[in-house]
């Protein structure tokens, strides 16, 4: 039979538990969810830093930033900042293209992205593996997509999706 200090230390045991399993819980990471956006950038916000263009090679390379507006299909709202390498193949018809970008919401939520894509005969797309978040999608992880559906040449419009696991 259990005593009262086996008793005492067993529920001091079962407490325990219970707390570090809240704790746990309370910093999971971000629910599983597919977010959906309309993205909005102005080449005013382009910063270029280099363009080099070895001799003989065929291609250039530029880094540049930007800044845009990603409207989501929920009504959330998130400034995007990135930063992309381009390597631009020949008359710059073609290229590739990767790099690095936050979503920013306003109750300081945050989704960090890699990104890797393209342009050329069918048009500017790209793949995104989500790194990491904060606030509400902390910890995320996850993969998405994006696609240029217009603009003009000043502005781009592209259709983001992102599959948070």
């Amino acid at each position: 039979p259990l005593n009262g200090d086996k008793k005492m230390n067993l529920m001091n045991k079962f407490f325990t538990k219970i707390v570090l399993l809240a704790a746990i819980m309370g910093s999971s990471s971000a629910q599983a969810e597919t977010l959906k956006c309309k993205l909005y950038i102005s080449e005013s916000t382009k910063e270029t830093s280099a363009l080099v263009t070895p001799p003989k090679s065929g291609v250039s390379l530029s880094a540049i930033r930007y800044s845009g507006v990603c409207v989501f299909t929920n009504g959330r709202i998130a400034e995007k900042q990135f930063v992309i390498i381009n390597r631009i193949i020949g008359d710059g018809n073609t290229g590739t293209f990767l790099g690095y970008s936050v979503y920013s919401f306003k109750n300081d939520d945050s989704i960090s992205v890699q990104f890797t894509g393209g342009w050329g005969a069918n048009g500017v797309n790209g793949d995104y593996k989500i790194i990491s978040g904060t606030g509400a999608y902390s910890n995320a992880k996850g993969d998405g997509n994006f696609v240029r559906t217009g603009g003009s040449e000043t502005t781009s419009f592209l259709d983001v999706t992102l599959n948070l696991e």
